[in-house]
């Protein structure tokens, strides 16, 4: 594992410090965006000579109504990404998991994304942090963003008033509890066990 891990540590001085790109308006923080995220570590990838292998496992998937009789969707993914030294052959792997609420058909495509996103950022050690540029943006960038998002706003609306049976933490996996569900959504427009919210508003 000598060779492999040497490039995977030349990947995760390559990739550096991503800058957050995307704003959550229900939660009211900024994000790091999939694309962002996928972009430089494929930079880094081609250069050292690795390939990415991975493997998407629906975990949690549920049809959600509320009693105006709306549907929309909550998908949990676990991504498995196995990452090959094209040189050596060896081989070393990352896991993530992503969720994804929406009322389209395209909820496990949303959670799949976010599932790769979390298995390279947990997986090379990547930190994220907010652009110095951005740090006093006037409000006319916010409403940018908030109608850039408007669709995803309108989805939240609606989802605060389903019931789950169970939900699971996006980020490690564990079931959270619907009191817990329901104030990470609120939140952070994602579902988070009491650990990674505490995790994501020092993140914040």
């Amino acid at each position: 594992m000598e060779r492999i891990g040497k490039k995977i540590l030349q990947v995760m001085c390559e990739c550096g410090v991503i800058i957050k790109d995307g704003y959550n308006q229900e939660g009211d923080f900024t994000f790091v965006s999939a694309f962002s995220v996928v972009t430089k570590v494929r930079e880094a990838f081609i250069k050292n000579g690795i390939i990415p292998e991975p493997e998407l496992f629906l975990e949690h998937f549920e049809k959600i109504t509320n009693k105006s009789g709306d549907q929309a969707f909550l998908a949990v993914v676990k991504s498995k990404i196995r990452l090959i030294d094209t040189d050596s052959g060896e081989s070393i792997a990352t896991e993530g998991f992503g969720s994804a609420i929406a009322a389209s058909d395209k909820v496990v495509m949303m959670a799949e994304t976010a599932a790769v996103k979390y298995a390279y950022l947990h997986g090379l050690g990547i930190p994220t942090k907010d652009d110095p540029e951005r740090s006093n943006q006037s409000e006319s960038f916010f409403q940018q963003k908030q109608k850039a998002n408007q669709s995803n706003k309108n989805n939240m609306e609606v989802v605060k008033k389903y019931s789950y049976d169970k939900a699971v933490c996006c980020d490690c996996g564990t079931v959270v509890s619907d009191k817990v569900r329901k104030y990470s959504v609120e939140k952070y427009g994602s579902v988070f066990c009491m650990k990674c919210q505490a995790y994501h508003t020092q993140a914040v």
